[in-house]
């Protein structure tokens, strides 16, 4: 999610913007909270925000939550560090495209 930047800009493409309900989860708390106040700042009242502080490579959005989204917008991780636990390999998320590529060290 970082900052909400991204998640902000769908209001351009949408015929009723005041009725997105916005839907993020950021690893970083402190750019979790600048998400927040960004998206409180242009103009998101909080009923229409569910935003989460978490992993989204080790702990994706919850599936039992009932959602339908019309538009999925993605910041890749790239700069991510992240285990590489055996586990991530065969992750069903990831099965379509080989499995999770290995830790990158830098």
């Amino acid at each position: 999610m970082g900052s909400g930047s991204l998640l902000l800009n769908a209001k351009k493409y949408a015929a009723e913007p005041a009725y997105i309900h916005y839907y993020g989860q950021e690893l970083m708390t402190s750019t979790y909270n600048l998400a927040r106040m960004n998206m409180f700042l242009h103009g998101i009242v909080p009923e229409n925000q569910k935003l989460r502080n978490g992993d989204t490579l080790d702990a994706d959005w919850p599936t039992d939550e009932e959602t339908d989204f019309n538009m999925v917008l993605m910041n890749p991780p790239y700069s991510a560090k992240w285990s590489a636990a055996p586990g991530f390999l065969q992750d069903e998320r990831f099965s379509d495209y080989g499995g999770a590529g290995p830790q990158v060290e830098s």
